[in-house]
């Protein structure tokens, strides 16, 4: 026996501080990262995914389909404020995490002639309009201090 006493899965971990989250059936779940009892901050029933801290730890953004395409999604620790940042309706929207600014990192094909054709956005939490990054397309981004930014792409398509 390995220890797990439940048959549900746990998805994209995300740690900040003595807390982390994750998803488990299709919902975002937080946890003392220390062990403990977890408790539910989303009730999607819908496909979630990716959910980020934020760097100060006041919210957590992550990508659910529950009003249809998958959406980038904001709350707090407690859950009690979750709304939706962002209507692109595009099945490829994925959090990645956060700039220093406070705002979401997502990568997504929203407008794009092709699927794979994911670029990087910073989605404001205030209400703002999302703004493309000048990277091109990329299916994963980190940013630090001092500009640095970290990219993936996929190497089945061109450079």
């Amino acid at each position: 026996m390995n220890g797990v006493t439940s048959s549900g899965y746990l998805r994209y971990p995300h740690i900040h501080g003595d807390l982390i989250v994750f998803v488990a059936e299709d919902d975002i779940w937080l946890a003392p990262a220390d062990g403990g009892r977890a408790w539910k901050l989303s009730a999607d029933s819908a496909q979630v995914s990716y959910p980020r801290f934020s760097r100060d730890g006041s919210a957590i953004a992550w990508a659910s389909s529950r009003d249809g395409n998958s959406e980038v999604y904001l709350t707090d620790p407690e859950g009690s404020a979750t709304r939706r940042l962002t209507y692109w309706g595009d099945n490829r929207t994925r959090v990645t995490g956060w700039t220093q600014h406070g705002e979401v990192l997502a990568v997504s094909a929203t407008g794009q002639s092709e699927s794979y054709l994911t670029w990087a956005y910073a989605v404001p939490v205030q209400g703002a309009p999302p703004r493309r990054l000048p990277f091109g397309p990329v299916a994963d981004l980190a940013l630090e201090e001092a500009d640095t930014a970290l990219l993936a792409g996929r190497l089945n398509n061109e450079p």
